[in-house]
């Protein structure tokens, strides 16, 4: 299977058509569950019910403890919006509202405006090539540090938005999440190239127009989404403070077979090279029962990292849910908490760590001929 994979991908990349391929194969766009409507101004009434996303009021018991949490959503919203980080070009970057779209196998028949106390929730269009747009999410949280989130294949930002709000909540830290070219509101075509792209776009935009430092964020790809995490912690054009991999994976043809040395030319996202590259800390995490890419990549991955923080393989996990696991759902967002406050640190100690987290760029690169350098490199 390994060889039959790579010939195809030779021969389409000798007539022009790998990224053709690698769209047909390994991309699975879903259906929007979500669009981004321009923001209306406070004394323009808006039509789209709201829901509030905050902590569960089911949890709270009597009505003194829910005028307590009333007063504090209060006080959060007005933190918030005193130290919210300002766009610089705002003309060219307006602000959206995140609309859930309704979902009747969920029971939910009706459009709402996501919104929360936890955070501020902001989405953008960002511009790229050939006049193509990309969608996105700014959760802002007011955190020194900020995650940089690359989500999983067959789903958008829309099917995300509850685990991010999520994120933010139990970390303390504001989220920037993008979505891929040809999902959910983003125009284009998925594959690798593209998603590169998108993720460097994203990049750019939270530093020349959110004001964040490079050594301030920290890039989280989840299954696909390390493929562009590594590709951009390992490019010494974009340094970060750190890199999460979740259930990511070693190289694209790799999750087909386990059987190959040397990374094949046309392969999709050779983490497994590129990580060699990046000089930053760097928190692996995988599910021991991952069905649908297995441990030994994380495994893999570790063994070729420079500057490893940490490798935890948890157990009675698959490829997703350790955020929702009952046993390993605490200890997660502990292990997160801990990284980001790590980075922090960091941030604080040491006045050359932009330097000393920029990627290793000597030319001796592992992965010495690949389809990258020549399209994206």
């Amino acid at each position: 299977m390994q060889h039959f994979v790579t010939g195809i991908l030779q021969s389409f990349g000798l007539c022009g058509l790998r990224n053709k391929l690698v769209h047909l194969i390994a991309f699975r766009p879903p259906e929007a569950s979500y669009e981004l409507r321009l923001r209306k101004s406070n004394n323009q009434k808006t039509h789209t019910k709201q829901r509030y996303t905050s902590s569960d009021d089911n949890q709270i018991p009597d009505q003194s403890q829910r005028n307590e949490l009333s007063t504090h959503r209060k006080t959060q919203s007005q933190y918030i919006q005193r130290r919210r980080r300002q766009i610089r070009n705002t003309e060219e970057y307006p602000e959206y509202d995140f609309i859930k779209l309704s979902d009747k196998s969920r029971d939910q028949n009706e459009d709402f405006v996501v919104t929360s106390d936890i955070c501020s929730v902001t989405a953008y269009f960002l511009n790229q090539k050939k006049d193509k747009q990309m969608a996105c999410v700014y959760l802002n949280r007011n955190s020194e540090q900020i995650i940089l989130f690359s989500h999983g294949n067959a789903c958008d930002l829309g099917m995300m938005i509850d685990k991010l709000i999520k994120l933010v909540q139990q970390t303390n830290t504001s989220v920037f999440a993008y979505e891929y070219s040809g999902y959910g509101q983003s125009d284009g075509v998925s594959n690798d190239i593209n998603v590169i792209r998108n993720v460097y776009t994203a990049y750019n935009f939270l530093i020349h127009q959110l004001g964040y430092k490079a050594t301030q964020i920290i890039v989280y790809g989840y299954s696909i989404g390390s493929g562009p995490s590594v590709t951009l912690a390992s490019n010494p054009q974009y340094p970060v403070g750190g890199l999460i991999i979740q259930s990511g994976f070693s190289s694209g043809l790799r999750v087909i077979s386990n059987k190959i040395d040397e990374t094949p030319f046309y392969d999709m996202f050779p983490n497994i090279d590129r990580i060699q590259l990046v000089t930053c800390p760097v928190f692996i995490m995988h599910g021991a029962n991952d069905k649908i890419i297995s441990d030994e990549h994380a495994k893999q991955l570790a063994s070729k990292t420079n500057n490893l923080y940490e490798l935890w393989i948890p157990e009675n996990v698959g490829h997703c849910g350790i955020e929702t696991d009952i046993q390993n759902r605490q200890q997660y967002f502990q292990k997160l908490s801990r990284f980001i406050k790590y980075i922090q640190l960091l941030n604080e100690s040491i006045p050359d760590l932009l330097k000393k987290n920029t990627a290793i760029s000597d030319g001796k690169t592992p992965c010495k001929s690949h389809f990258y350098q020549t399209k994206i490199f």
